[in-house]
């Protein structure tokens, strides 16, 4: 599941959405307790239901690569072996990368995160940021 810092900048960034049954978010109020409850939006409400602007939106893997799609990029994803720059071509790491691209040319990357989520949602953020950083490593 995304990170709740990684949803909350994604919402700071301009992401938003209707939520719809089945999506997670969390309570505003309650975000910055230490393990803040996770909600379900439920059959027949609506993020309007829902409604408060503080409430956090916890969009699944397949959701933020759909954002990422929307947004005119193709993208790809893996764990263990990232692609690096050129003075370091391939490194080994442990957890996840996300890389998008325009094209044929590499847009952004993240290559380093605990879940697919944080990864896709690393990447998605640099896109909506308009970041022109090659490489976000850890972001």
């Amino acid at each position: 599941m995304l990170s709740i810092e990684k949803a909350k900048a994604l919402k700071e960034a301009g992401l938003l959405r209707e939520w719809e049954p089945g999506d997670f978010f969390v309570l505003g109020w309650g975000a910055d307790e230490a393990e803040p409850e996770v909600q379900v939006c439920h059959e027949g409400h609506s993020g309007r239901f829902y409604g408060d602007e503080e409430d956090i939106w916890l969009p699944s893997l397949s959701q933020l690569l759909e954002e990422i799609k929307a947004r005119g990029y193709t993208w790809e994803m893996g764990t263990g072996m990232v692609h690096g720059g050129p003075l370091d071509p391939v490194m080994r790491q442990a957890g996840y990368w996300c890389e998008a691209f325009l094209g044929n040319k590499l847009a952004h990357r993240v290559t380093r995160a605990e879940t697919p989520e944080d990864a896709a949602a690393g990447v998605l953020l640099a896109i909506l940021r308009r970041d022109e950083t090659y490489c976000a490593v850890g972001k």
